[in-house]
C-alpha cells in the first residue's frame, strides 16, 4: 500500500452506498478522528428521521452539494520520487553543523532528549578530521537534527536534510539495529508527523520498533552491564518508541506494536526524586528530564484506555453502555491520581492558568503547557467511547425512555467535565498559536496541536447534538446550548489558525461549518434546500452532483432520513476524500512525497 500525506486520505466508508476506492489507505479504528467523524456524520444522519407521507417534491440536482466540496477525487495521487543520494546536498560546514546541532539541542532535542549531541557532534569531528564516512544511520541522524533544527529556525533547507536522510536509510540499513538507527528512525517519524506526514510515519515507526527489539532495548537485562549515562540515554530510547506507538496507536486507530507487558524497563533517572523536594529548582535540561518521565508514566494509561475502552483498536464485542461508565469512571480516577502526583515544575494548567501570561511565559513553562496538552488530551480520549455511545443513542432514539437518576447524573457529568476539557485546549492551543508558530516548531507539537483541535471540535460538535435532543439536557443541568455553540464556534477559530498548513483542518473547518448551518435550520421553517445553498456562500459551484432522481421537500421537518443521510455522508467524502497533491501548492509542502 502506498501511503500518502494524511491531508489525501481517501475513503468511502461513510458512504451509503459504496463507491469505487480510488486508493487504499488501510484501516482507522476507534480511537482515530476518522471513527469519531464517521460516526458523528451517521448519528447527525439519523437525528432528521421524519418522513411525511405526502411530499412537496421539487429537484435538487442543480443545488444540492456538500459544504466545501471541490469536485471529483483524481482516479491516482501521484507524489515526488525519492531521489537518488547522490543527488542530495552534503551537510553544510562545519561550523553550521555546530550552530544547528545547538538549535536542536536547545529546542526540540529538549522535548525528546534521547540523544546526546555532544557526542553525535564529536563523532562527526573525529569522522572529519581521520577523513572518515560515518555509518549511513549516524550521517541519517545528523542530516534529520540539522532538517529538525533548520524548521525551528525556518529555514527552507529543512526539506534538503529531510530527504537526505530518508535516502540513507537504505533496505541493508533499515535490516539493522544500532542505537543511531533507531534514534534516527524516531526523529524522522516525528518530523514527518509535524510535516503533515503522520500516516506516513506508521512504516517508519513499525521499522522503529522491530530495531529496538532487535537491539534488545525491552530487556532490563540489556541495560546491566551499561554505564549509568548510557544506559538512561538508551531507556529514554525505548520510552520513546514506546511513546510514539501509543501516541500513533491512538491518532491512526491502530493496535498498539509493543504490549504494556513490554514496558517494564526501569524509568530513566528523573531529577526530582521522591526523596527530593517538588519545588526544587532544576535546570532546563533537567526539567525536560522531568517532562518526558511524566510522559512515560502516562503511556501506561493510555494503554490502559486504548485497551479497555476501544476493545485495542480491534472491532470486538463492544461494551455496554453500564460497563462504559463504569470503565471511564475508573481511568477518570486513574488519570486524577496521576495529575496528584506530579510536580509543581510540571503543574496542569487550565485556561485561567495562562491567559494573563505574558510572551515570555510561554517558552520559560513550555514543560507545563505540553504536559497540560497531554492530560486534557488523555481526558478526551477517556470520554470519548462514552460520548459517540450516548450520542448514537440518541440518534437512534434508544434514551426516550425514561433513564435513572444515576445514568442521568452520570451523562450530564460527561458533559460538563468535556467542556471543561476542551475549553482548557482550546485556550491553551489558542495561547501558543498566539504566542508565535515557533512555540509549536520549537517544541515538535504541530500535529499534536493540530490532532487535538480537530477532536476537540468533533466532541463539541457531539455535545450540541446531545444537548439539543437529548431532554434530560435541560437548563436544570447548568448546561446552556448557547455555551456549547459558543465554545464550538471559538474551537472552529483555533482550528482555522492550521489551515494554511493544513489541508486536512481546513476540510474538517468547512465540514463542520456546513454542518452547523445545517443544525441551525433543524428548528426553523427554513428549507432545507437554502440552507444547502447557504454552506456554499463562497464555494464554487460543484462539478459533481448528487442523484438527480432525489428529491427536496419545501419543510426540512419532512426531509427523508436517507437524502439527509446521503448529504452527510457525501460531506464527509469530500472532507476526506477531494484531495490530490496539487491541492497544497498553497503550502510549503516540498519535502512531501510517497514513500
Amino acid at each position: 500500500m502506498n501511503e500518502v500525506h494524511v491531508d489525501t486520505l481517501a475513503t468511502v466508508t461513510f458512504n451509503d452506498v459504496p463507491e469505487v476506492v480510488f486508493r487504499d489507505i488501510g484501516c482507522f479504528g476507534p480511537t482515530s478522528n476518522h471513527a469519531i467523524f464517521r460516526g458523528l456524520s451517521d448519528s447527525f444522519a439519523h437525528l432528521v428521521n421524519v418522513i411525511s407521507s405526502s411530499r412537496q417534491k421539487r429537484s435538487v440536482a442543480s443545488s444540492f452539494r456538500g459544504p466545501g466540496f471541490a469536485g471529483p477525487a483524481p482516479a491516482s495521487l501521484t507524489g515526488k520520487k525519492l531521489p537518488m543520494l547522490e543527488d542530495l546536498p552534503t551537510l553544510s560546514k562545519d561550523q553550521d553543523i555546530a550552530f544547528l546541532i545547538h538549535q536542536f539541542s536547545t529546542t526540540v532535542g529538549v522535548v525528546l532528549p534521547f540523544v546526546n549531541t555532544t557526542q553525535l557532534l564529536n563523532d562527526y569531528y573525529r569522522a572529519e578530521e581521520h577523513n572518515l564516512l560515518l555509518p549511513r544511520p549516524t550521517r541519517a541522524l545528523l542530516n534529520i537534527i540539522c532538517a529538525y533544527a533548520s524548521t525551528t529556525l525556518r529555514d527552507p533547507d529543512s526539506g534538503a536534510y529531510y530527504q537526505k536522510a530518508l535516502a540513507l536509510m537504505d533496505e541493508k540499513t533499515l535490516r539493522g539495529s544500532s542505537l543511531e538507527l533507531i534514534q534516527a528512525l524516531l526523529l524522522i517519524g516525528s518530523f514527518e508527523q509535524n510535516n503533515q506526514c503522520s500516516v506516513a510515519s506508521w512504516t517508519l515507526h513499525a521499522v522503529a520498533v522491530k530495531a529496538a527489539f532487535q537491539h534488545g532495548l525491552h530487556s532490563r537485562s540489556y541495560y546491566k552491564n551499561q554505564g549509568l549515562q548510557d544506559g538512561d540515554l538508551w531507556k529514554r530510547v525505548w520510552y520513546t518508541v514506546v511513546n510514539q506507538d501509543r501516541h500513533l496507536s491512538i491518532s491512526l486507530g491502530r493496535p498498539c506494536m509493543i504490549p504494556q507487558v513490554h514496558g517494564h524497563v526501569e524509568a530513566p533517572w528523573n531529577p526530582i526524586s521522591k526523596t527530593q523536594d517538588a519545588a526544587l529548582k532544576v535546570s532546563e535540561d533537567n526539567k525536560g528530564l522531568v517532562y518526558f518521565n511524566r510522559i512515560i508514566s502516562m503511556d501506561a494509561i493510555k494503554y490502559s484506555i486504548i485497551d479497555t475502552l476501544y476493545s485495542s483498536n480491534i472491532d470486538t464485542e463492544p461494551l455496554t453502555t453500564k460497563d462504559l461508565i463504569i470503565k471511564r469512571l475508573q481511568l477518570s480516577l486513574e488519570l486524577e491520581q496521576w495529575r496528584q502526583n506530579t510536580s509543581s515544575s510540571c503543574e496542569i494548567l487550565s485556561a485561567t492558568d495562562i491567559i494573563q501570561w505574558s510572551t515570555l511565559s510561554y517558552s520559560t513553562n513550555r514543560f507545563q503547557i505540553l504536559l497540560s496538552i497531554e492530560f486534557w488530551s488523555v481526558s478526551l480520549l477517556i470520554n470519548g467511547s462514552l460520548l459517540t455511545r450516548l450520542l448514537s443513542e440518541v440518534a437512534q432514539e434508544k434514551s426516550s425512555a425514561s433513564h435513572s437518576t444515576i445514568r442521568t447524573e452520570t451523562m450530564i457529568s460527561l458533559v460538563k467535565n468535556e467542556l471543561e476539557t476542551v475549553n482548557n485546549l482550546s485556550m491553551i492551543i489558542y495561547s501558543v498559536i498566539n504566542d508565535g508558530e515557533a512555540f509549536l516548531e520549537c517544541n515538535a507539537a504541530w500535529w499534536k496541536c493540530n490532532y487535538i483541535m480537530f477532536t476537540v471540535n468533533l466532541h463539541l460538535f457531539a455535545i450540541l447534538l446531545i444537548c439539543r435532543y437529548m431532554s434530560v439536557m435541560s437548563a436544570d443541568s447548568g448546561i446552556e446550548l448557547v455555551d456549547v455553540r459558543s465554545a464550538l464556534d471559538h474551537s472552529l477559530k483555533v482550528l482555522q489558525t492550521f489551515e494554511k498548513a493544513s489541508l486536512m483542518s481546513r476540510k474538517a473547518c468547512n465540514c463542520i461549518s456546513g454542518f452547523l448551518r445545517l443544525f441551525d435550520t433543524l428548528g426553523s421553517e427554513q428549507p432545507l434546500a437554502a440552507a444547502l445553498d447557504a454552506t456554499q456562500e463562497g464555494e464554487p459551484a460543484a462539478d459533481v452532483l448528487l442523484d438527480s432522481s432525489w428529491t427536496m421537500p419545501e419543510n426540512v421537518r419532512m426531509v427523508p432520513e436517507n437524502l439527509f443521510s446521503q448529504y452527510v455522508a457525501q460531506s464527509a467524502d469530500e472532507f476526506l476524500l477531494q484531495c490530490s497533491d496539487t491541492a497544497f501548492l498553497d503550502s510549503d509542502m516540498d519535502i512531501v512525497w510517497d514513500l
